[in-house]
């Protein structure tokens, strides 16, 4: 007979004492204790106390002797855990029987009296459900060598394993609405959660470690004192056990998935999980609670009057419900994270596809490069909206509002743009969803990258759509439009590993509790939009702050850029960034030769400073690796190299190297020129010591004729121009020689100039200029230096040296701002009679010129000039640019020359192309609406009327068709401005 069909024992007092005293020769106190199916008493003795257990008839001895064999092994595998120990009766037996010699009777047992609390009456505080997984981690530990023929119960209507047993009790449920939500658990088993158990770890488990059965410590009320009732004991799946005991820590929890996080957490430290078993853990907790509301449906109507029957009913249903209205990927990814595994399986997968600052397009504004302004997530007023919008963000009004992922466990990120706004598909996918509603669209879109995750982007906003279910996108594709009727709509947008399970929607905030895990379900959109993390942060030093302090500690005579300065706080390739993570094509900054913050230079600068740096007295591959490496791309007789510290320091050297060959101070140089900050170069830099604060030109120099094929005395670039400056015009280089030979009797120590002028305003001078120029200089004795500081490594494109275009080989060549990347590195070539003649006893030591730290990023810039062909791509990008700002020239006549080699331009600007008269009022509102647009670009040239173009060689064509139409946008402006 089942126990379901058969009244429990049910013995008096007094036969209870007689039942004691007989079978285990004990006397004492007793009180009735709660029971399901047995009968249950506590004996308290003299020796101690105790538990009889009288067995309902439906155990059967053999059940009875598993439950003890199970005690016993626990107590000797695990001796420390507070478990019952079988006491063996008078005659020596585990089991007895009363009445004594009956064929009817029952099976008796004796079991040591546990002291402690019940669990259901504990204060259920974090510590002690951590401390219940604990214990009941131990205990399923502990079983794992334990086996029993008993243990295999198939039929058992307990075990999880069987729960689709308790479905024909469904009808016996009250409540029509308790009905339907346990019929759909059942169904959603049967589909989801049945077919992935089938090869998960079996065991021999507890299977009832409930409220009612686990003891808290009196004096310890965070401490599991131990675990009673082995009736349900079974031969199951492992993790029934942590399933069965989750179901009812939870009850009446105010946060159950809060309260399931410290049982499975502390469960996993001592028995971990596998991760099917974390993924099914909370379906079978929930199954646990439906089996249990069936069955106590079914039994309560044959057992109207036993109250323990339906005991736990009310609290189970309201923990079915609270649990169902999570999501069920929520539900997995706690119980993954609190076993140890990531929250989501893929997420890490996910987010590795994406590289920092890298955007994909969302919508046709440009997010990186347009002023913005951080917002919380919403949604916002149209008030409030009108008030954002006419905000200056540090003097740029924001044309676009943003707000932060995970600012108050918000799970996406809000924009809000301009009417009419177009939403695009960042990556190539398939629409999986599409709503729309009351002015209001909502898109998914499955992606998934060549052999990686699936994943989704969802868009949910104030306009409309055309898209369609299961259309198939390309990057860029339109997938709606802003609503036009408002200061500005909201989208917000979703990055999600998962779909929403059917029934749930994606939320746009979650509790601080749910925030750890479903941070691996909603990513960070930022991986799409690949903003800099200043973008979602408010910087209170910005650069009206900073000007502030800059001129109580600094000095004044430090120049600051644009009219509206500038913060900037990180670089990415040709990108600069502002303290509020506005992205700024940098169009001008050679000094990062092969891109700001380029991997490879940062990783060798990183590895070397980790490993050692100091000066050049100690002997170091990287030096001389270096040296030879820069040696093998220059022309014979440049063979022996100094490494220094900046372009001045180079020059200086050159300068030193010059007279200590010529023994001559004199040099002649060109108009214009700029050679470096030091007192000898600012003497040799016509562009500083006739510029104001200068003290004009020293008796010891010579300014030659600047060879301007545009605005120079000889117009052209052919050679008949390029013997005119050299040998004709007033101050020719050849009259400069003649000059210093009529004051000083000898000829000039040298002639110095930039292969390729900059400061000059980007001037190639006419071909052969400098061939010419050489050989007036070498006949008077003179050297030759080739300032290649801004052009030299490859940045004219067709050579790797700008003086191999005018077909020369100088004496001294100094290298400077590209070798470093901008690290203080640079460096001097010249020849060996050269070097020899400066070995004449006095030493040349610089602290940390060629410092092996130096040494390691100059070859890092190197490898990159090399491996991503960046002169071949100078070459390429520079062409198109010169092409582009050509056409430009057929639209805008301000843009009276366009020249340069590679990526070293300039286009001059001029206010009537007839009579070349300068533009640079023009030129200088040009280049500070450029900066409001995103755009760094600078003016140089006599007359700052130059546009000159330098950026960093990782410049493309891509970064080229910004700067083209954001130009040709600055001279719509300008045009419309006059």
């Amino acid at each position: 007979m089942g126990s379901f069909d058969t009244p429990s024992p049910a013995y008096g007092p007094a036969e209870l004492q007689d039942m004691a005293a007989r079978l285990f020769d004990i006397s004492g106190k007793m009180k009735a204790l709660v029971g399901d199916r047995d009968q249950n008493v506590r004996l308290t003795a003299a020796n101690g106390s105790y538990v009889l257990k009288i067995a309902h008839p439906g155990e059967g001895r053999a059940f009875l002797a598993f439950q003890n064999a199970a005690m016993d092994h626990l107590a000797n595998v695990a001796p420390q855990l507070p478990l019952p120990r079988v006491v063996p009766s008078g005659q020596g037996e585990a089991i007895a029987r009363w009445p004594q010699g009956a064929g009817e009777g029952h099976d008796v047992r004796l079991l040591t009296y546990l002291p402690g609390n019940l669990f259901s009456d504990a204060t259920k505080t974090p510590a002690l459900l951590r401390d219940l997984g604990r214990f009941m981690g131990q205990v399923s530990r502990s079983l794992q060598s334990f086996g029993h023929p008993g243990a295999h119960r198939p039929d058992f209507l307990w075990s999880l394993d069987n729960v689709l047993l308790s479905e024909t009790y469904v009808s016996d449920i009250a409540q029509e609405d308790h009905r339907d939500l346990v019929a759909g658990c059942f169904a959603h088993y049967r589909d989801q959660v049945a077919p992935r158990l089938t090869d998960l770890r079996m065991a021999v488990i507890h299977n009832d470690a409930n409220d009612n059965n686990l003891l808290v410590a009196a004096d310890q009320p965070d401490q599991i004192a131990g675990l009673i009732d082995f009736g349900d004991m079974v031969f199951a799946r492992q993790v029934n056990e942590l399933a069965v005991m989750l179901a009812y820590a939870m009850m009446d929890q105010a946060d159950p998935i809060a309260a399931a996080t410290q049982v499975i957490s502390g469960y996993t430290a001592e028995f971990p999980l596998t991760e099917t078993e974390a993924e099914v853990l909370f379906d079978l907790a929930i199954m646990r609670l439906v089996m249990s509301v069936c069955i106590s449906s079914h039994r309560a109507k044959d057992f109207p009057d036993n109250d323990y029957l339906v005991i736990s009913q009310a609290p189970a249903f309201a923990l079915l419900e609270k649990l169902h209205s999570y999501d069920r990927n929520w539900r997995i990814a706690v119980a993954r994270q609190a076993a140890g595994f990531d929250a989501v399986a893929t997420a890490s997968a996910v987010r590795e596809l994406f590289s920092p600052l890298t955007p994909l397009k969302v919508t046709s504004v440009g997010l990186p490069s347009e002023p913005r302004q951080l917002v919380e997530a919403g949604p916002l007023s149209p008030a409030s909206l009108e008030e954002i919008f006419a905000l200056q963000a540090d003097g740029d009004q924001a044309t676009y509002a943003i707000s932060a992922y995970g600012a108050s466990e918000t799970l996406g990120t809000a924009l809000y743009l301009a009417p009419g706004s177009a939403l695009m598909s960042p990556l190539a996918g398939r629409v999986v969803e599409v709503t729309a509603q009351g002015g209001e669209s909502r898109v998914v879109i499955a992606h998934r990258a060549a052999a990686g995750p699936q994943f989704y982007s969802s868009y949910q906003w104030d306009g409309s759509t055309q898209v369609r279910p299961d259309q198939i996108l390309s990057a860029g594709d339109v997938i709606g439009e802003m609503r036009g009727d408002a200061p500005a709509g909201r989208l917000f947008l979703h990055l999600m590993t998962v779909l929403p399970s059917p029934g749930h929607a994606a939320p746009e905030s979650c509790t601080a509790a749910l925030w750890p895990v479903l941070k691996d379900i909603y990513l960070d959109p930022n991986l799409l939009l690949g903003l800099p993390p200043e973008t979602f942060t408010r910087d209170e030093q910005g650069p009206a702050e900073m000007m502030a302090a800059r001129r109580q500690m600094l000095a004044p005579s430090l120049s600051v850029a644009y009219a509206r300065k500038l913060k900037m706080v990180r670089g990415k390739g040709a990108y600069l960034y502002d303290h509020t993570g506005r992205a700024f094509l940098d169009c001008v900054n050679n000094i990062t030769h092969v891109g700001h913050c380029h991997p490879h230079v940062v990783g060798a600068l990183s590895r070397q400073a980790a490993l050692l740096n100091t000066n050049s007295r100690y002997l170091s591959e990287n030096i001389q690796t270096l040296a030879a490496r820069i040696l093998a791309t220059l022309p014979d007789p440049l063979e022996v190299m100094f490494f220094v510290n900046s372009g001045s320091e180079a020059n200086e050297l050159a300068l030193r190297l010059t007279r200590a060959m010529t023994g001559r101070k004199t040099m002649v140089v060109l108009d214009h020129a700029y050679h470096g900050n030091t007192s000898s170069l600012v003497d040799i830099s016509p562009y500083k010591f006739n510029g104001k604060g200068g003290a004009g030109c020293p008796d010891h120099v010579r300014i030659a004729d600047f060879p301007d094929p545009y605005q120079g005395l000889y117009k052209g670039d052919g050679p008949d121009a390029a013997k005119a400056y050299v040998r004709e015009t007033p101050r020719s280089v050849a009259q400069c020689v003649a000059d210093l030979e009529a004051a000083t009797g000898a000829g000039p120590g040298g002639f110095i100039a930039e292969s390729i002028a900059g400061v000059g305003g980007q001037v190639l001078y006419p071909d052969g200029y400098l061939a010419e120029a050489y050989k007036v200089i070498r006949a008077a004795g003179g050297l030759c230096i080739a300032d290649e500081v801004q052009v030299g490594f490859g940045r004219v494109g067709s050579h790797m040296w700008a003086f191999e275009t005018q077909g020369v080989v100088p004496d001294i060549v100094s290298l400077g701002k590209p070798i470093g990347n901008g690290h203080p590195l640079a460096a001097v070539a010249t020849t060996r009679e050269i070097a020899e003649k400066f070995a004449n006893g006095m030493e040349y030591f610089n602290s940390f010129g060629g410092n092996p730290v130096s040494c390691a990023v100059g070859l890092a810039v190197l490898d990159v000039i090399e491996n991503e062909k960046l002169q071949q791509k100078a070459q390429d990008t520079g062409d198109y640019i010169l092409a582009g700002l050509r056409d430009l020239a057929t639209r805008w006549p301000l843009i009276g020359d366009v020249r340069g080699r590679g990526m070293f331009i300039g286009a001059e600007l001029v206010k009537d192309r007839d009579n070349r008269a300068h533009a640079a009022e023009e030129a200088g509102l040009i280049v500070q609406h450029l900066r409001d647009h995103g755009v760094l670009l600078s003016t140089d040239g006599p007359h700052e009327n130059v546009l000159k173009l330098k950026p960093p060689m990782v410049f493309g064509r891509a970064e080229a068709d910004i700067f083209l139409t954001k130009l040709d946008q600055a001279f719509a402006w300008l045009a419309a401005k006059k």
